[in-house]
């Protein structure tokens, strides 16, 4: 982003606002450090392409496996990562669409989900971890209509193989934590 747009950028955010001071040079030089990409954006570029996936879940008394595909696109400059599910659920045709990103200003990594089976939202977030920073780990509220209040969940991506991913989704329901659901991806 060249500086002339990120300083027309930050003038039209603060024509809004006439209280507000207009931004020195330093914040805007920040403004620019942080709209650009960096390590952990390159980290989820490895998603871009497609894959096959197999989707273990648990169900008493067997475990259910599920197969479909993910394509992973890179979007705005590298900056996101979109990852389009398209599966057989139970027999059932189930579509979803995963925003990951690397929010520099927190210094976390978020995801947005979104699917054909709910009209609702999941937001999760977690901070890259020093010991592993090609495993994210994300938490957040899941919702659903036997749990509209919501309760703790935590997802796990294994970005360290360029031609496997695996994910892991833990869910808390009363205090306890447990394995959801496990993800296979192989590139093709």
């Amino acid at each position: 982003m060249t500086k002339a747009l990120v300083a027309a950028l930050a003038a039209a955010c603060f024509l809004t606002v006439p209280q507000d001071p207009p931004p020195d040079a330093a914040t805007l030089l920040r403004f620019e450090r942080l709209a650009q990409p960096g390590e952990p954006h390159a980290l989820l570029q490895r998603l871009v392409g497609e894959w096959d996936v197999a989707v273990r879940t648990p169900v008493d008394p067997v475990e259910r496996v599920d197969r479909g595909s993910v394509k992973g696109l890179a979007l705005l400059g590298g900056r996101y990562v979109q990852l389009q599910f398209s599966l057989t659920v139970a027999r059932q045709p189930f579509e979803a669409v995963q925003v990951l990103g690397f929010d520099a200003l927190r210094q976390q990594f978020t995801s947005s989900w979104r699917d054909s089976a709910s009209t609702w939202t999941t937001e999760c977030a977690g901070a890259p971890r020093a010991d592993r920073p090609d495993l994210l780990s994300l938490s957040g509220t899941a919702v659903d209509a036997a749990d509209p209040s919501g309760r703790p969940f935590r997802v796990e991506l294994d970005l360290a193989f360029d031609q496997r991913v695996s994910v892991k989704l833990f869910e808390t329901r009363g205090g306890v934590e447990s394995l959801a659901q496990t993800q296979s991806w192989t590139r093709r």
